[in-house]
């Protein structure tokens, strides 16, 4: 989590897993190697804490449950906090 300014954090990370409950039960795991440390977070979507979700970049893999790359090598899940949003076509 980096905090800004204004007050508010964000955190940005390569999901892992999304849990598809639906309704307000709806969120994503997300996890980021911060200095070395693995860093996860459990975000719900439908959060009143929760203002802005952005998709930086499209990956597609053929496992919908990510939660292997834990023990993976780390550049796997290593997301810079400065990343920008990459532009993607539509599929």
């Amino acid at each position: 989590m980096v905090e800004l300014d204004s007050g508010m954090s964000f955190f940005v990370g390569r999901v892992l897993y999304r849990n598809l409950l639906g309704g307000i039960r709806h969120c994503v795991f997300l996890r980021n190697v911060i200095e070395g440390e693995g860093i996860e977070m459990e975000i719900q979507l439908y959060s009143p804490r929760v203002h802005k979700v952005t998709l930086l970049r499209l990956e597609r893999w053929l496992d919908q449950d990510l939660l292997f790359l834990r023990n993976a090598d780390p550049r796997l899940c290593t997301i810079p906090l400065d990343m920008k949003v990459c532009l993607f076509k539509s599929l």
